[in-house]
């Protein structure tokens, strides 16, 4: 929280939002929070209402902004985020448990964060049945056949009721999807249950399904192992000697069939002796594969204390009927979720049970999230937290940033007593006021000082889910004339056990076009179209759906009760979608996540001439390092200002790998390597991958890598391409030589390679096309500095841009304003560390930002250096001036070049001339610019089509003798469309433990 002036407060967010306490324009601290979205394009205001002609204070009390004023005491501040832990995995051996310890241990699964990854195993004490989720007992059940104990575990998912006893260990890891590898963490678990168990003489059998195993009894194969990711926690069971499916007995008749496996017992059938140590060695075996240390510890009284709470609230009514009020805190997950508090403390009764806040708006609509039917939980879930609360969404605004539209939601508010006492209040809210609604009997028997405490989220998905089984799921997206689609995107709360696929219908409810199929676990991820579908101007629908794969459970789609149409229609999953939508139900409240992702495919056209070993090696993605691959991954790493999605990657090598060797060309996100990449073997020198994608998240770090099998040979002169798709063209600069903590660096708005001491090497000068720069962003790529900073800024024509960033830690943006930019204009950054207290650190550098053609879909892209150039020589956008055009030449994705500039540093003189000729495949085209005698600028305009694998460089000859001149030049293009608007946001399904 930093103050602006005497009277407002700002805090900084990454999620496009800025949030100020206070009002800058006013003479006075005012008690009122400001939440604006999309650099202001939609805002929210909330505050107290108060007596203006009485005295009050504002102050800043460790973070928090406190304003008081006579019985009312308000607190504005930012939800801290718990840091999270990797240096252990601690592992909480309960053993027996009563079975209402066993369902409130699930609750707190949920509720607590856990900082380290954490493995808890524990087992039902006694024969019970344990329903999950929120619908009733006898729905399943015949009250005549059940006569063990029964419990019920709030999940947010719904699964079968089912048994469990000391026969059937329970083990839960809990994961974060920031801090944990989950396909390390599930591979690495299979991996570990698959050696133990060969140990003690039990083969382990899989199937098409990866998250059930299987043993050979006879000629029975018998399931003994499943788990699922849902919402933080990978559930399993090892089945040591149960009957799974005897739950079936207690069934009413109708249900009772197997829904899942036929056989589902125990390891102790084939193997009567085996030791029940073998949970420990699978754990621990488990630890030593995902490379952690395992520490063992007991519950902190904290959690017992929690426990606690939850088993005293399990009532016959919650277990029979699925029935609670008690108030529910934020989830594990949402703990990690950025919002603000704003909570208002009363030190007597108020006069009314209604407790008023004013609000204002801009853009944006609010739809209250009612509570549920109990019919309604049989398939939907909707949190405590969130029933009776408010989704906000832009009035307009959907697709790319600003995904389904959804600002921010204002929670549930919370009261509380100076005993601690919890209730909750409800909201309503009309125009300028915002109501909570306190229960009278809590106001009346409370002891005063209350507390009255919302939350105001900064969630874009969906807070609620729906049951989705072999379910596919549809919104209306009206696209823009000649729409061109890159992705719809999709959020698994939990891992797809089969694969997703997405896809476009006309609004008369036919199949146009569908995505490639994919797999994931759990987070974001793309539905990526590899043959962009085009389509004119109208109403579409945009659909997902996915394999259940285990065929139990369900799936947890995020949406939001908001006015729309969409539609669901139930299938057995085969990896496609239905042609038509003929028996889908329409649905007009309720609007599913699901987006699509649009914008440009803008080029990147680059390689390098330099040697790659052996060994693994990175370069960067946009313009190709200059002075050789680089060892460290993280030095070479560039930034993207905004999401991004990469696609159709194609790598030539300059010397195949030889026999039985390979390289793997592979696009990496933050350090991590994605399914974008093009393996070249043996006697290949050829690789591409036109199927998979990687998306990046504004200020995202990406690069190349190539990682090598066996010993290939040196290869020179590699060169790939690739298209990325966004609204606008993405600037970026890199330096792979090391900042000075004492004196002034400059670097290319487009550069690639070492800081320069001068500015004459890395001016830049924009060719004809006009637009702005924005959405400003700067990393050090390889460090973090304790001390002193850097402070990086734009120039333009020698003079200061706003465009100022200072670097303190890694990373500093800037987006306050725009900076315009035409056709003759000189760019360059400028780096200069603190006087005084010097940076800690000579950090590597990346800035990026955006540029916005006032030509939607143009483009810059700069080349030359600061050498003098003479004879014939050739260049591209990522080298130096060469010799040898095949060195040099940059190998294309498809664009169209529009106007070329060329500046020299001295003009030819007398009759001399310099020539700059753009050639495609080793051919000059008409693309050309010849500078004569006191000229030292020149231009061509037209339109020159480049395809994808075209082979570019530009050549310089001269005639006569030229005065000794460095040659720049710079070119715009324009990128092929894709545009959308009007879409929604995707979660895929959960999926219980069966």
């Amino acid at each position: 929280m930093q103050p602006i002036n005497d009277t407002t407060y700002k805090v900084e967010n990454t999620e496009e939002l800025e949030v100020k306490v206070g009002d800058e324009k006013q003479p006075e601290a005012l008690p009122r929070v400001k939440i604006e979205a999309w650099n202001n394009e939609a805002n929210l205001s909330v505050g107290v209402i108060h007596d203006e002609t009485q005295d009050h204070t504002m102050d800043l009390v460790e973070d928090k902004v406190v304003w008081e004023q006579g019985d009312t005491t308000a607190r504005f501040y930012n939800l801290d985020i718990p840091e999270l832990q990797t240096n252990q995995i601690d592992f909480i051996n309960e053993g027996a448990c009563t079975p209402e310890r066993i369902a409130a241990t699930y609750e707190l699964d949920r509720w607590h964060l856990w900082k380290n990854q954490t493995i808890r195993l524990h087992w039902a004490d006694k024969p019970s049945m344990l329903y999950y989720g929120f619908y009733k007992a006898n729905e399943f059940i015949d009250p005549n056949k059940i006569n063990i104990p029964e419990v019920r575990m709030a999940a947010a998912n719904w699964n079968d009721p089912m048994t469990m006893d000391s026969n059937l260990p329970l083990i839960c890891i809990h994961y974060n999807e920031e801090r944990d590898d989950l396909k390390k963490l599930h591979q690495s678990m299979v991996q570990a249950i698959t050696e133990v168990l060969d140990t003690n003489g039990i083969e382990v059998l899989t199937s098409d399904n990866p998250y059930k195993l299987y043993f050979q009894d006879g000629n029975k194969k018998v399931k003994f192992f499943s788990t699922a990711f849902i919402d933080g926690n990978y559930y399993f069971y090892i089945n040591l000697d149960h009957d799974y499916n005897s739950s079936l007995s207690y069934y009413k008749d109708e249900n009772a069939e197997p829904r899942n496996d036929q056989y589902a017992y125990g390891l102790k059938a084939i193997k009567p002796d085996l030791p029940d140590t073998i949970l420990t060695d699978v754990i621990e075996r488990y630890a030593e594969i995902y490379g952690l240390p395992l520490v063992e510890r007991n519950f902190t009284t904290e959690e017992e204390a929690t426990i606690n709470k939850i088993q005293s609230g399990h009532t016959k009514d919650w277990v029979q009927n699925a029935t609670r009020t008690d108030v529910w805190r934020l989830n594990a997950k949402e703990q990690l979720e950025k919002g603000f508090e704003f909570d208002i403390t009363l030190q007597s009764k108020p006069d009314s049970n209604i407790y008023p806040l004013s609000i204002t708006t801009k853009n944006l609509s609010f739809y209250k999230q009612e509570e549920f039917t109990i019919e309604d939980r049989k398939k939907d879930f909707r949190s405590p937290r969130v029933v009776n609360s408010y989704a906000v969404y832009h009035n307009e605004k959907q697709n790319n940033k600003y995904k389904t539209g959804k600002a921010f939601h204002i929670y549930r508010p919370i009261i509380i007593d100076a005993n601690g006492n919890e209730i909750w209040g409800d909201m309503e809210i009309g125009e300028d006021v915002l109501n909570i609604i306190i229960p009278q009997d809590f106001l009346d028997n409370a002891t005063y000082p209350i507390t009255i405490d919302p939350t105001f989220g900064y969630t874009t998905v969906g807070a609620s889910s729906v049951t989705s089984l072999n379910t596919v799921l549809a919104s209306d997206a009206t696209l823009n004339s000649n729409t061109n689609l890159a992705a719809i995107f999709a959020y698994t709360v939990t891992q797809i056990a089969g694969s997703g696929v997405a896809g476009i219908y006309d609004n008369a409810g036919n199949l146009l076009y569908t995505s490639a199929a994919k797999t994931t676990l759990v987070g974001w991820f793309n539905l990526f179209f590899t043959t962009i579908p085009t389509i004119a101007s109208a109403t579409y629908r945009l659909a997902v759906t996915s394999a259940s794969g285990a065929g139990y459970g369900d799936g947890a789609i995020a949406y939001d009760s908001v006015a729309g149409t969409s539609y669901s229609f139930s299938k057995t999953y085969d990896g496609t979608l239905p042609a038509t939508m003929e028996s889908f139900t329409e649905e007009t409240s309720r609007r599913y996540s699901i987006y699509a992702f649009g914008g440009y495919q803008y080029p990147i056209n680059t390689g390098s001439s330099v040697a790659m070993a052996a060994t693994a090696r990175y370069n960067s993605l946009d313009t190709g390092n200059a002075t050789a691959w680089n060892t460290s991954l993280g030095q070479i790493q560039q930034i993207v200002p905004v999401d991004t999605i990469f696609s159709n990657l194609s790598f030539q090598l300059g010397t195949a790998p030889g026999a039985g060797t390979s390289r793997a060309m592979t696009i990496y996100n933050g350090g991590t390597a994605t399914n974008l990449a093009a393996t070249i073997s043996d006697t290949n020198t050829t690789g591409s991958d036109n199927t998979d994608s990687a998306y990046l998240v504004a200020n995202g770090q990406t690069n190349i890598a190539n990682i090598p099998t066996g010993t290939p040979a040196s290869s020179s002169n590699n060169k790939w391409r690739m298209a990325y798709t966004a609204d606008n063209q993405m600037w970026a600069a890199v330096s792979v030589a090391t900042l000075s903590t004492t004196a002034t660096r400059y670097l290319g708005v487009q550069d690639q390679g070492g800081v320069d001491t001068g500015t004459a090497a890395a001016t830049s000068t924009m060719p004809n096309d006009t637009g702005v720069l924005q959405t400003f962003t700067a990393r050090l790529t390889d460090t973090t500095i304790s001390a002193g900073s850097y402070t990086v800024t734009l120039v333009k024509n020698g003079v200061d841009t706003a465009a100022v960033m200072t670097i303190t830690s890694q990373t500093a943006t800037y987006t306050a304003s725009t900076i315009s930019v035409t056709n003759g204009d000189t760019l360059y950054w400028k780096i200069v560390p603190s006087a005084g207290t010097a940076p800690s650190a000579a950090a590597r550098i990346a800035i990026s930002c955006e540029y916005v053609s006032n030509t939607p879909g143009n483009g810059v892209i700069f080349g030359g250096d600061g050498a003098n150039v003479s004879g014939t020589t050739y260049s591209s956008s990522f080298d130096v001036w060469n010799a040898t055009e095949a060195n040099i030449n940059a190998l294309c994705y498809q664009h169209t070049m529009k106007a070329l500039r060329v500046d020299l540093s001295a003009a030819p003189t007398s009759t001399n001339t310099r020539t700059l000729t753009t050639r495609i495949n080793a051919a000059g085209v008409s693309a050309a610019v010849t500078i004569t005698s006191t000229a030292t600028t020149g231009s061509w305009s037209g339109t020159q089509a480049i395809a994808n694998d075209d082979k570019l460089a530009f050549e310089h000859t001269s005639t006569g003798t030229p005065a000794n001149s460095n040659l720049k030049y710079a070119y715009v293009f324009s990128a092929p469309a894709i545009t959308v608007t009007n879409n929604n946001y995707i979660r895929l399904p959960v999926m219980g433990v069966g």
